[in-house]
């Protein structure tokens, strides 16, 4: 039986999250359920496409990720199943699955009303599409059977600034502040030197190993435990302390 992740900015006051958990429940009651957060902050795409990728990476292949983050729900905008490393990813194509596809994965539009709830609402598609599509799938439905095929490529895209590179500087930027404040990089730890400089804004940083490394107070940048490099105040948030979002331009210098 796979497992069902789920992915949303519902929050959990106003009881959409068990909604759709009762909805998965109902259509297959052996479905077991994971929350990956439901905290992303309300239309935020590219936090939920970061968050997406980073936790998703640690699921066993054959797991379903339900990612619903939808600022045009209701609207003419595709709902999508896509197949990609080894797993499946359920939502709308509103630019979340921005992270997790390559030239392997395959898509199709959601569109066989047979998997859907019988009374749709034009609100809430979590309840109503994708839910109910991640329980058929988790029950062994088959991929093909829910819509047409479609090109990866036509999918909707975040806009993301690329790594560039020359010989001795690596430019990248921030792509996901946490709860702590602390700066998320799109810069790989494994390209950067243990005795490079970073540098984002005014701050420059040499990289430690540890947040103790440094006073409580007092900027460092690391080698992050998801992969990317990371910037933080020891006990602070970055973020404000430094002054630095999503966006802003990260540069790496590596010695000679």
């Amino acid at each position: 039986m796979a497992v069902i992740t789920f992915l949303s900015d519902f929050g959990l006051t106003d009881g959409y999250v068990g909604i759709v958990k009762g909805v998965i429940k109902g259509i297959n009651p052996d479905a077991e359920i994971i929350d990956i957060t439901h905290d992303i902050k309300p239309w935020a795409v590219q936090d939920a496409a970061w968050v997406l990728f980073n936790a998703s990476r640690f699921f066993p292949a054959g797991s379903i990720h339900l990612a619903v983050v939808d600022p045009a729900v209701g609207s003419a905008r595709r709902r999508v199943a896509i197949a990609s490393r080894d797993m499946i990813f359920v939502g709308p194509d509103s630019g979340i699955f921005s992270l997790i596809t390559d030239d392997t994965s395959h898509a199709v539009e959601l569109s066989n009303r047979r998997f859907f709830r019988e009374d749709l609402s034009t609100s809430f598609h979590a309840r109503d599409i994708f839910g109910p599509v991640a329980a058929h799938l988790s029950a062994g439905t088959d991929l093909s059977d829910l819509g047409q095929q479609m090109e990866i490529s036509s999918l909707n895209r975040i806009r993301t600034e690329p790594l560039t590179e020359s010989p001795l500087c690596l430019t990248g930027s921030i792509v996901y502040i946490d709860r702590f404040g602390n700066l998320i990089t799109n810069i790989p730890n494994d390209r950067v030197g243990n005795d490079a400089r970073l540098i984002a804004g005014e701050t420059s940083l040499r990289l430690q190993a540890t947040y103790a490394s440094v006073e409580v107070g007092a900027p460092l940048a690391f080698k992050g435990s998801h992969g990317f490099i990371e910037i933080a105040l020891n006990q602070g948030c970055a973020a404000e302390g430094l002054g630095i979002g999503c966006g802003a331009a990260v540069r790496v210098e590596q010695r000679s």
